[in-house]
């Protein structure tokens, strides 16, 4: 009755079907991904808005294809889109972002495995790849990768410098050339190079026909060329401010240098897919192509090492619809001929399931994350700076800071003790840690200004040694803090931090993560603080000394962290 025919086979019920689940896609994830698109304006993932160009090329050029290859979906795609919804709570009470995109991907991987089936998932392998990379990293993976790129920057770019003649001292992410200092900040670390070359990369050797394994080493020459080319882009900073001055390193032409060394890896990375296609080794075949991930976007008979989607054999030499594979005939007036995309019948159950499943997201979870009743806790500029036999002097964070932490309140003071003890504390509040505003962990702060890591772990602090008189709520047991030493030339600092997390003490990133999670669902609430004690140790001051004196500041402070810190 309703089995009006397009030419692509699709009818006025799976038009209908269709604009449905778009729909409720588009409401469970219009706020994401409207912070998603706000993420790509930064320079690193500007490349994203590309992304879905290149998606909807190969999808338009697999049309045909995917037809043929639609078997009426599976079950199983229910179970991927059930993780969508489990990482959709989580991102909403959680507070985090990469959750809900990452919702989003498996919610778009379910759909298509329900609806057309595990053949037509493979022919799309690379069109998720493509939409995976168009996600950011989480924000603490990223800062961390930021940083380690900065310093494997810094110190390439030192070598190239003493390469081509030059005298140069390098202090974690500085590099001092005696006239001038160059600080290779976050920026500069290379990062906004290899993400766009990673996915240059994926595209050429989608592209592109050759063999798996050459595919496979081309998108790997993308992190070597990225990097040496930026350090060479540091090194020639350097050498083009020892002639015309430091203004070599500002501005345009600082900018122009970047798009320059960009140009400059992409054509290499081309050149190299180039060599790769005239190695020795027998191209891919036709059959080969129809891969998981590497069924290109064009059809066509052309040449035999193609990657490009060739039409099954059955469905070229026929077009009566009741031969055409993986289709069965349904009755009059229940569906379209045989052909047709699998949402082209009156709706079914899986239509109903996922409908449901989306709505259900939509009017059970999106939002709830934001109805939150934290305790009210005093102002930390309240907060003592006497306490027991310490003495503090308060100090203030710089305004850049400020806004990249994205804090409640703080303290920052260094305090002074029997012997001329020195301890510094530093406590940041969050009072809701919202999507894109959570606690930072100070584990990737010290490396970028010049220290370095000589210990690193977690350390068990006894209930009895801090002086606590409530050891029924903690059961007497150790209490774990993360304890860290780094040096910079003879100076050394000693470091404990955790995060006070709604009365418990944490020590990872992950932990957090979900007692922030449980805390959304069972007592809204998403508050919580970073806690770190550092003390400087002398010339030839043994760690020891280091720990008690940071266990006995603790003892004495712990009173007012709790005051200040609601459990």
């Amino acid at each position: 009755m309703f089995n009006i025919h397009r030419p692509q086979g699709l009818t006025l019920w799976g038009l209908l079907q269709a604009a449905a689940l778009l729909g409720l896609l588009a409401l469970v994830y219009a706020s994401p991904y409207v912070v998603l698109a706000n993420w790509w304006n930064n320079d690193d993932y500007s490349y994203c808005y590309l992304l879905p160009l290149v998606i909807g090329w190969i999808l338009w050029g697999k049309r045909h294809s995917l037809r043929a290859l639609a078997d009426g979906g599976g079950w199983a795609g229910l179970a991927f889109l059930g993780l969508g919804a489990l990482l959709y709570a989580l991102g909403e009470f959680g507070s985090e972002y990469y959750s809900l995109f990452l919702s989003s991907w498996f919610a778009a991987l379910g759909l298509c495995w329900l609806f057309f089936g595990w053949p037509a998932l493979r022919s799309l392998g690379f069109v998720f790849l493509l939409f995976f990379a168009m996600l950011p990293l989480p924000q603490f993976l990223s800062n961390k990768l930021t940083v380690q790129l900065q310093l494997l920057s810094t110190r390439l770019g030192e070598l190239l410098i003493r390469l081509m003649g030059m005298s140069v001292y390098r202090e974690g992410n500085i590099i001092d050339l005696g006239f001038m200092q160059l600080q290779v900040v976050e920026a500069c670390s290379g990062l906004r190079y290899l993400f766009p070359l990673l996915v240059l990369g994926l595209v050429l050797a989608y592209f592109t026909w050759l063999r798996l394994w050459k595919q496979c080493l081309l998108v790997a020459a993308a992190v070597p060329i990225s990097l040496v080319l930026n350090a060479l882009r540091i090194a020639v900073t350097a050498l083009a401010s020892k002639f015309f001055g430091p203004q070599a390193a500002e501005g345009f032409s600082h900018d122009f240098a970047g798009w320059a060394v960009f140009l400059l890896s992409f054509g290499l990375l081309y050149g190299l897919s180039l060599l790769l296609a005239h190695l020795p080794g027998e191209p891919r075949t036709a059959e080969g192509a129809d891969s998981a991930v590497a069924a290109g976007p064009v059809e066509s008979t052309g040449p035999a090492n193609s990657m490009e989607t060739v039409e099954p054999a059955d469905s070229a030499k026929s077009t009566d619809p009741e031969k055409m594979p993986g289709q069965q005939p349904l009755p009059d007036g229940q569906g379209p001929a045989t052909g047709a995309l699998p949402l082209g019948c009156r709706p079914g159950l899986r239509f109903w399931v996922a409908a449901s499943v989306l709505a259900a997201m939509f009017f059970g979870l999106a939002g709830r994350g934001g109805q939150e009743t934290p305790p009210q806790s005093r102002p930390f500029a309240e907060f003592p700076m006497h306490i027991g036999p310490w003495t503090g002097a308060p100090q203030a964070l710089d305004t850049e800071t400020l806004n990249t932490l994205k804090l409640s309140q703080y303290i920052l003071a260094d305090y002074q003790g029997p012997g001329n003890a020195e301890v510094n504390l530093y406590v940041a509040y969050y009072r809701s840690q919202r999507k894109g505003q959570a606690i930072h962990s100070p584990e990737s702060c010290l490396p970028g200004t010049g220290w370095t890591v000589e210990e690193d772990g977690v350390v068990d602090v006894a209930v009895a040694d801090v002086g606590m008189a409530d050891t029924a709520r903690t059961g007497g047991a150790a209490r774990r803090v993360n304890r860290s030493l780094a040096s910079k030339g003879p100076s050394r600092i000693l470091t404990w931090f955790w995060f006070a997390q709604q009365g418990r003490m944490l020590t990872s990133l992950p932990e957090l993560k979900l007692s922030t999670f449980y805390g959304a669902i069972t007592r809204r609430r998403t508050d919580g603080a970073l806690v770190r004690l550092s003390t400087a140790l002398g010339p030839y001051e043994q760690t020891a000394k280091g720990d008690e004196r940071l266990r006995r500041f603790l003892a004495d402070v712990e009173p007012s962290l709790r005051e200040f810190v609601p459990d």
